[in-house]
């Protein structure tokens, strides 16, 4: 019985371990999966060829390739939750631009899909290493699947609720929900850093690249 209650992390303990780790991970689903699943949507919605659309999406996960290492390597130096804040208020102000018609399609729609893909797949990593900071090496592969879980939920939810406002916002619609996604995620995070103090450098696990 000591045994299966070990390897089992209900979402009520998970949520009391890591309220940021737990809720990063749905964020992520919702924000990765979004842009993930309906980029090629928005191209074809603003106008791109076949081949367009798949530069932007290489782009997208070229730039979620490219920076998670350093990003990661960065979170293991400080408090994680300054990094997940600061990826998602930057998808939220990169996202509230593009909505807004602020940026030029060309070239800037293809430095924004590489942006955006750097900012947005780095999440899912950060959101686990945040979590296993505070559990014990036991707790690892529980705690893992029931993230993985809450991910794939995410995942799922936002790529529906994200076209629901691409039917009233048109293409925009996309970045209109990432916006909207990271700016919650972003005040969820300043909420939880000013209600727990961080976990001291040397008791952070490493990050490991997702």
């Amino acid at each position: 019985p000591l045994m299966s209650e070990t390897r089992r992390m209900t979402l009520k303990r998970l949520f009391g371990v890591s309220p940021v780790g737990m809720v990063g991970c749905i964020s992520a689903g919702a924000i990765s999966g979004a842009f993930w699943a309906l980029g090629p949507v928005y191209g074809q919605g603003i106008g791109l060829t076949t081949d367009e659309i798949a530069i932007f999406m290489m782009l997208m996960v070229g730039g979620g390739v490219v920076s998670q290492w350093p990003l990661g390597r960065l979170s293991d130096m400080m408090d994680r939750r300054n990094v997940i804040a600061s990826l998602t208020f930057s998808i939220a102000l990169l996202g509230t631009a593009v909505a807004l018609g602020l940026l030029p399609q060309d070239p800037w729609l293809y430095v924004v899909a590489a942006v955006m893909g750097g900012l947005t797949m780095p999440l899912y990593g950060l959101s686990i290493a945040h979590a296993n900071d505070f559990l014990g090496p036991e707790d690892f592969v529980p705690a893992s699947a029931s993230l993985l879980l809450l991910y794939g939920i995410g995942a799922v939810v936002g790529p529906s609720v994200a076209t629901t406002v691409m039917r009233v916002y048109g293409p925009d619609g996309l970045f209109v929900h990432l916006a909207a996604a990271a700016s919650l995620m972003t005040v969820f995070t300043l909420y939880r850093m000013s209600r727990r103090p961080a976990v001291a450098v040397a008791e952070m696990h490493d990050f490991v690249v997702v």
